[in-house]
């Protein structure tokens, strides 16, 4: 009777699905993701403003040990939202009038999904989550861990450092899923936190209350995170009764990065647009079309009559090289005072994307827009000539694998 009982929970159909889950890591491997972020804000329960946050970043793995852990380097770039006069479309700004952030991280983590206790570093904000068992998992399983987060409140709050809150999370296998034709394993996660820092700071919150709600789509042949949607509720409470809330929901999706073939794409640009209008060259972030004579009205970011043209071009050689995001940075002679060329030169920059955008080049989401004024002159501004040089708009295609290998 022993015998027949331990063959059948050998074999019971419940105990042969559950399966292990670890994170994996190769060394070189590259991702990407972008989360969008939508958020109200409300200080003393009075809402104040609301924000589109765009998050971009990429990771390489550094190194793998044996333990199967894995070290990575990755650079977040943080944009909000911008709307230009007249304009219909809401794009992210990357210049840092905008409100873009950018920064670079290292961090380390084991098999199960646990960061190395480092809060040097103030990306990613959410950390140990997913942070799995060491026992196998089957659908309907619970479990919980502790997570934490990191903020940079450095300018909002006047913090000389990051704010870190320890969070607690109930994790619920819910089972396999097919996306993309992939097939996947969904998790809900829920965070609670009622957290207060055991060393105050000037400036610090006394007391951290939040919610978060997500749902993850793991992929673990590959051992990593592919899918994150959530919704939020953070509430932080100040020694003077201040309080700030920050409530909202983001989505994300994590893709692997693959090598540009820079030389291939810049022959097949060069043959698919007049060189004598757009010079195509590589740079540190990837291929650059520079528009040297897109020409707009007298300190306006109209277009004048037929340049669309140029665009159009453009856009469709755009078309033919997909899942690449791009750069658009406006540039101005040295006319007027400083804000007014920076403002000029990111209307600029924010009309030719959102021309992009209405011929379906690329979404809002792959497009940063930067004005850098007339920072970066390529000419003497002392002459027309030099001037019209200088008066440009840069697409860039931006080559995240080459920038993370540093082969630039």
């Amino acid at each position: 009777m022993k015998r027949i009982l331990i063959l059948l929970l050998l074999f019971s159909p419940t105990l042969l699905f559950a399966k292990e889950f670890r994170y994996r890591f190769e060394k070189g491997a590259q991702y990407k993701a972008r989360s969008v972020v939508r958020e109200q804000v409300f200080l003393n329960d009075r809402h104040i403003s609301d924000s589109d946050i765009l998050n971009r970043f990429s990771v390489r793995v550094t190194e793998v040990f044996p333990d199967g852990s894995g070290e990575s380097e990755a650079r977040y770039e943080v944009a909000e939202t911008v709307r230009l006069p007249g304009s219909s479309v809401t794009l992210y700004a990357a210049d840092e009038a905008g409100g873009s952030k950018s920064y670079v991280s290292r961090f380390k983590q084991n098999r199960f999904g646990a960061f190395s206790e480092d809060e040097d570093d103030l990306m990613p904000v959410v950390r140990n989550v997913p942070l799995f068992p060491e026992r196998d998992l089957q659908p309907g399983d619970q479990w919980s861990a502790p997570g934490y987060e990191i903020h940079d409140f450095r300018e909002a709050f006047g913090l000389s450092e990051g704010f870190r809150f320890d969070t607690q999370v109930t994790y619920l296998y819910k089972g396999e899923i097919e996306r993309g034709g992939l097939v996947l394993d969904e998790i809900e996660a829920v965070s609670f936190a009622s957290y207060a820092p055991p060393v105050r700071r000037l400036g610090m919150p006394n007391r951290v209350v939040s919610q978060v709600r997500q749902t993850l789509l793991w992929d673990n042949n590959a051992g990593r995170l592919v899918v994150c949607t959530e919704s939020f509720d953070i509430l932080f409470l100040f020694p003077d009764g201040q309080t700030w809330n920050f409530k909202g929901e983001s989505a994300s999706e994590i893709i692997e990065v693959l090598p540009m073939e820079r030389q291939a794409i810049v022959s097949d640009l060069r043959s698919k647009l007049d060189s004598a209008e757009v010079d195509i060259k590589e740079k540190n972030e990837g291929i650059a079309l520079t528009l040297k004579d897109l020409r707009f009205y007298p300190d306006s970011d109209r277009l004048l009559p037929g340049e669309e043209a140029k665009i159009d071009e453009i856009a469709e050689a755009l078309k033919q090289i997909p899942g690449f995001d791009i750069k658009v940075v406006g540039h101005t002679a040295e006319a007027g005072t400083e804000e007014m060329r920076r403002e000029l030169s990111l209307a600029r920059a924010g009309r030719v994307a959102e021309e992009l955008i209405g011929r379906q080049a690329r979404t809002a989401e792959e497009i940063l827009i930067e004005g850098k004024g007339s920072s970066e002159p390529v000419a003497s501004n002392a002459d027309e000539e030099g001037r019209r040089l200088n008066r440009r708009v840069e697409i860039i295609i931006v080559d995240e694998y080459n920038q993370k290998n540093g082969n630039n």
